[in-house]
């Protein structure tokens, strides 16, 4: 039986020298890559990890029968920045901006087919670099009135808007079930 990797994690190593006069080095480690495998060795997932061991992005990909690469997913912060909130966000005008700018040629070379946001403003800002809405659809969650919305552009990209899921935990909530299958129906529908 052939022993195949499932997965490859790569761990950063910081020494650090805490003074001079100081002989001995302070090992600090983290986590700075991590891939995911198929059992025929095509990849299915890679996470990236910032400096500090704090997760940035994650790719996905899928495979038909073939093991042709059929899609693949993208799942990043809006802002590349570290902040609690919008609000808190240093130098908030240039951040949105620069992040603006930064989405823009990510877009214009994946053509993503649907795209996440989660809370207001970060749809805000998203909804910016897209033509004009051809189909909205809204949809109560299951928890009081709280609302998604998907959003059909005329290139045929569609936007779920969520609320922040740091406040509502939608997908481990039962009574969200099917609130979420009617919304992912409805931004997939006609594809």
């Amino acid at each position: 039986m052939d022993k195949k990797i499932r997965t490859i994690t790569v761990t950063q190593f910081d020494y650090i020298i805490r003074n001079f006069n100081d002989e001995a080095l302070d090992i600090e480690g983290h986590p700075n890559n991590f891939s995911e495998f198929d059992q025929d060795g095509n990849i299915l997932k890679e996470m990236k990890y910032n400096r500090f061991g704090e997760f940035e992005e994650m790719l996905r990909y899928g495979y038909d029968e073939k093991g042709n690469l059929i899609h693949e997913s993208l799942i990043a912060y809006f802002i590349p920045f570290r902040s609690p909130r919008m609000n808190d966000l240093h130098e908030k005008d240039k951040s949105i901006k620069f992040a603006i700018e930064l989405w823009s040629e990510i877009i214009s070379t994946m053509k993503p087919k649907l795209i996440i946001c989660l809370g207001d403003d970060v749809f805000k800002n998203v909804k910016k670099l897209f033509p004009v809405v051809s189909a909205q659809f809204s949809t109560k969650l299951g928890w009081g009135e709280i609302t998604a919305d998907v959003y059909k552009y005329e290139n045929d990209c569609r936007i779920i808007k969520l609320p922040h899921l740091s406040t509502f935990k939608i997908f481990s909530r039962k009574e969200c079930e099917p609130y979420i299958d009617k919304l992912l129906t409805e931004a997939t529908k006609d594809w």
